[in-house]
């Protein structure tokens, strides 16, 4: 039996609470795209674990290890097709595992469960927006991690918004630099406070009345809007110094390129260098040639456009 798992990359938008006093952190918004994907091949593989991958630089291998270890299983032989960069903020991490997971799960007919799977996996903090943007799809909204339990419980879902195909993402992603974040916590979750209660309230009213209301009514210029706010309080409670600068000067000036070509808004995924815009599918033209003339000046990279993935991640089975 032959089994295929696809699943969605996905980027960060912001998040909702960075405080932390109602007993939750973090509260992570992000979209789930259909480009690029992490696609994972698992077949019978009688004398034990078998694992060929060329993008994770082993990563693979060890949640391969976990996921027959978790699903009690002696073994099978993955196959990693497809993989964005790692540390890239496209959530590398997350949807490797999970799909990994499923792929060994479903070889050998066991019950999978992506938010099990997450915490058996001890994805930690990487969970954040990727479980539900592998299993649902879309414009993602969670409810924060307890503070009490940070990475040990996988986030609700607050919210999933379904994102037309008239508006697209253009993405864009420097060649440097590539952050590796030495601890595997995700930006803004962290057991202390990052801004005031009232910096907090401010944050979640922009997303609770703003946002949300013009996703849910469709009207995505006016949740651009909403969503650049988000992202610009974002990066800059998590920028060094609290400056609010891009990850670095690279991203900053595709960003500024992306905003003088009329973008509706520019969002920096986590901390980067991953910048990108939601935008009419009229303008996206003119974006990624303003994107890719401004790589050129950054030593390089890739641009490309893409939609919003509604779906999440699919299998299937050839026997």
């Amino acid at each position: 039996m032959l089994v295929r798992v696809s699943s969605p990359s996905h980027v960060y938008a912001g998040v909702v609470d960075l405080h932390g006093g109602l007993g939750r952190v973090c509260g992570l918004l992000g979209f789930a795209l259909q480009e690029p994907r992490v696609v994972v091949e698992a077949e019978d593989a009688p004398g034990g674990l078998a694992v060929e991958d060329p993008w994770s630089g082993g990563d693979a291998l060890a949640y391969a290890e976990e996921a027959c270890r978790l699903y009690r299983c002696e073994g099978a032989r993955v196959r990693v097709l497809e993989a964005p960069p790692r540390h890239a903020g496209l959530g590398f991490t997350a949807q490797l595992a999970l799909s990994i997971a499923w792929a060994v799960a479903a070889l050998h007919r066991r019950r999978f469960d992506p938010a099990e799977a997450a915490v058996g996996l001890e994805l930690g903090l990487e969970a954040g927006v990727g479980v539900n943007a592998f299993t649902y799809g879309g414009f993602i909204v969670e409810g924060g991690f307890p503070s009490t339990s940070l990475g040990r419980r996988v986030p609700p879902l607050v919210y999933r918004g379904v994102v037309p195909r008239s508006w697209r993402v253009v993405a864009v992603l420097p060649s440097r630099p590539l952050r590796d974040p030495g601890s595997r916590e995700l930006p803004g979750c962290t057991p202390g406070p990052l801004e005031s209660e009232e910096e907090a309230c401010v944050s979640s009213r922009l997303v609770l009345m703003g946002l949300l209301p013009a996703a849910s009514e469709g009207d995505w210029a006016r949740a651009s809007a909403f969503l650049q706010e988000v992202n610009d309080r974002t990066r800059s409670r998590l920028a060094p110094g609290g400056d609010g600068e891009y990850c670095c000067g690279e991203a900053e000036l595709v960003a500024g390129a992306l905003r003088a070509a009329g973008a509706p808004c520019v969002c920096q995924s986590g901390l980067g260098p991953m910048v990108y815009s939601l935008a009419p599918a009229g303008v996206t033209r003119r974006l990624l040639a303003a994107a890719r003339r401004a790589l050129g000046e950054a030593g390089g990279g890739s641009a490309w456009v893409t939609g919003v993935d509604n779906r999440g991640a699919h299998i299937s089975v050839a026997k």
